[in-house]
């Protein structure tokens, strides 16, 4: 597994979506690499950022102290990212308590989208 999350921050993009779909593969492969998963949240390429969503969303709970990448997710061009990063957050129950406040923030979001996933996310 370490040398497939070698590959998390590899020049390619299609590398990269690989890398995150292979470790989501692996019995164990997902939490010892879940902060570099995590941070392919913001990668530049849409298809790299929904599979990482999709891989830490199987995490469940234990995903949470990823929150934040998940929340600024909300406000992502991709509806898929948007639409997942709100289901996995879903699953966080009070543990988005510290999260509240950038949450609210997204309320006041120029796309109806991101003002809804906040609503729902804080409902």
């Amino acid at each position: 597994a370490p040398a497939i999350a070698d590959q998390l921050t590899h020049s390619n993009s299609g590398v990269r979506r690989a890398a995150c779909e292979m470790l989501g593969k692996l019995q164990d492969g997902v939490p010892p690499h879940a902060a570099a998963i995590a941070a392919r949240l913001s990668d530049n390429d849409c298809h790299v950022r929904l599979a990482a969503c999709r891989i830490m969303m199987r995490m469940g709970p234990s995903a949470a102290p990823y929150a934040g990448h998940f929340i600024a997710c909300l406000a992502d061009a991709d509806g898929d990212v948007r639409r997942m990063a709100d289901a996995t957050l879903k699953g966080f129950g009070e543990t988005l308590l510290p999260h509240a406040g950038t949450i609210v923030a997204k309320l006041l979001d120029r796309h109806w989208r991101v003002r809804q996933a906040a609503c729902q996310e804080l409902g």
